[in-house]
């Protein structure tokens, strides 16, 4: 098991993702023994386990590495799949008329139209100088899908790292 760091693994997760754009899922929880965030990264072949720093920051410290886990014991519960959608200026619009409806309206009437309206966007592989809409993250509360003895492993073994690098990245951290 490899592990990856910040762009590395950033840059091998779009790769991994170009490869096949579909039916991906991102969701991420406060880690409930260290402070940091856990994040489960999946599609139907593969499972990645990754600990940020932060989701407060556009640039976290991240770790991660492939988990050998059978992919659909992994569910996300969100029906939309995380990736790129393309932006196309009919599609601004809509969404921007879904946006100032909703300021007459609750929220909770907003999120269905907005849902609607990029659920049936079909995910791609981004391209320089496109507009994109990239997501759904999912943020819950609850611990990540931890389904195997090795995942456990692996959280202890990120945990400690993540420790490591922000130890040598920032001397006065605990």
């Amino acid at each position: 098991m490899e592990l990856l760091e910040g762009r590395k693994l950033s840059k091998h997760l779009l790769e991994r993702y170009a490869k096949n754009p579909r039916n991906w899922s991102f969701t991420v929880s406060p880690s409930p023994k260290d402070g940091f965030f856990d994040a489960i990264v999946a599609n139907k072949d593969e499972v990645w386990q990754l600990k940020l720093d932060s989701i407060f920051k556009p640039s976290p410290f991240m770790l991660g590495a492939r988990v050998d886990v059978d992919p659909s014991r992994v569910s996300s519960p969100n029906t939309i799949p995380y990736g790129y959608r393309k932006l196309e200026p009919q599609i601004l619009l809509e969404v921007f008329k879904s946006l100032a409806e909703g300021q007459k309206s609750s929220p909770d009437d907003l999120s269905p139209k907005l849902d609607s309206i990029l659920g049936s966007i079909d995910t791609v592989v981004p391209t320089r100088g496109g507009s994109y809409a990239e997501g759904p993250f999912i943020m819950t509360n609850k611990e990540t899908a931890i389904v195997s003895d090795g995942q456990k492993k692996l959280d202890d073994k990120l945990n400690s790292e993540m420790r490591k690098l922000l130890r040598g990245r920032f001397s006065s951290y605990g």
